[in-house]
């Protein structure tokens, strides 16, 4: 079966106003078309885990739709699973056009500006800034607001864009008819590419993502992800690997029982509940980890260290953590992940909590309020406990930088000084 589009976008970004978008444009484009209702579109509606291989489901999607439409934002240029299924479409797109002896080009990938152009045009990653995101006949709100906020302020004939919003969907229903009339893209005829062995076309511009090292403050968040990669975790004597993924860091998925997202996502959600004004910044473990949250701090940045339990069983990672055990500061905050869900983490409980308190001797019986121990057992938690922290965190760096400020006008300069 042949859809007439694919709808990509980061799992970051769903919600209620996402899920509108795409039942107004799948209902345009049938009335449209005239096809079935089930060729109309694919929607990864239930949040496809994703492990080696791809979901029966969403390799079908990818391997019979006709136009690609992801949507654009700075959690869609974090996912690499985005990038994947970019990827894995246009290799399809250009593969096709190169039999045909055609010239390769993305005219079946039609990008629309869920956030505001702005806000995209800052991590729009290279290997995709050539490819058209806008329209002679979107209206200019479109670039201004971008999508969320046309749906947002155009659910009812008295909302401020409801007709930019209709007007946007029948010109990109249109759009996606006669693109993929011109271009008839015949479905792939073989499997695609094992999902571990695609490259993800974010995984270069990650660096680019993040905000210059000259931006500081505590409106930037910075994740640092600490989980092994499954071949490791076997070695941690894990029998459960599902939950791993090829590269470690933050493509583990923590809560996969309940929650379909990896680390990243979860973080990303959590960051947007806390405040719309805070930054996520994540960043690639180093060497010399607590080298790397001093440098943060030291830049009034809040930085969160968040660590799958399990992972600490492993000596290479209790090594490289233990550091942080004497390291104290207000804006660094340290999460040790547990899985109430997790029927093998409940048996093995006893000597994975003991690897964690190895690690953190002081932390554990002084308890500070940014080390947060056994509490998170869930997404929820996850989000709840966090966002505790942060607004902890953010408080006590601005009180910090008040008290500095008055003290520069207490302290009676020497005469010397002035010599």
């Amino acid at each position: 079966m042949s859809f007439w589009f694919f709808l990509s976008y980061a799992h970051a970004d769903d919600n209620e106003f996402l899920r509108k978008f795409y039942k107004d444009l799948d209902s345009e484009l049938r009335q449209l078309t005239g096809a079935p209702a089930t060729e109309i579109s694919f929607f990864d509606r239930d949040k496809i885990a994703h492990g080696a291989s791809w979901d029966t489901a969403l390799e079908n999607g990818l391997k019979n739709c006709r136009v690609f439409v992801p949507l654009y934002s700075a959690s869609y240029f974090r996912s690499e699973y985005c990038g994947k299924e970019l990827a894995v479409f246009r290799k399809r797109l250009h593969d096709h056009l190169n039999q045909e002896g055609s010239t390769a080009n993305d005219t079946l990938i039609l990008p629309i500006l869920w956030s505001h152009e702005k806000n995209v045009l800052s991590v729009l990653p290279a290997a995709v800034n050539k490819i058209q995101y806008t329209h002679g006949s979107y209206p200019p709100e479109y670039t201004a607001e971008g999508v969320s906020q046309l749906v947002k302020l155009g659910v009812t004939p008295s909302s401020k864009y409801y007709n930019q919003y209709w007007d946007f969907i029948s010109t990109l229903a249109d759009t996606i008819n006669t693109a993929a009339t011109q271009l008839n893209l015949p479905p792939a005829s073989s499997s695609l590419t094992a999902l571990d062995q695609v490259t993800s076309l974010f995984t270069p511009a990650m660096q680019a993502v993040n905000p210059p090292a000259s931006e500081s403050g505590p409106r930037n968040v910075q994740f640092i992800f600490v989980s092994g990669k499954a071949p490791e975790l076997q070695a941690a004597q894990r029998l459960e690997l599902k939950f791993y993924g090829a590269n470690g860091g933050s493509d583990w998925l923590p809560y996969l029982d309940t929650y379909k997202g990896s680390a990243c996502a979860l973080a990303i959600e959590t960051i947007e509940a806390f405040s719309k004004d805070s930054r996520y910044e994540e960043v690639s473990i180093g060497n010399n980890l607590e080298q790397q949250v001093r440098l943060a701090t030291s830049q009034d940045k809040i930085v969160v260290v968040v660590i799958d339990s399990w992972t600490l069983r492993l000596p290479k990672y209790h090594q490289l953590l233990a550091p942080l055990d004497q390291f104290s500061a207000v804006n660094c905050i340290t999460l040790i992940v547990w899985n109430d869900e997790d029927n093998e983490a409940k048996v093995f409980k006893g000597p994975v909590k003991a690897a964690v308190m190895g690690a953190f001797k002081t932390k554990v019986v002084q308890n500070p309020g940014n080390f947060l121990f056994d509490s998170v057992n869930s997404s929820n938690s996850f989000k709840t406990e966090l966002v505790k922290a942060l607004s902890q965190a953010q408080a006590q760096i601005v009180e910090t930088a008040r008290i500095k400020k008055d003290l520069e006008f207490a302290l009676v300069r020497s005469p010397d000084a002035f010599f």
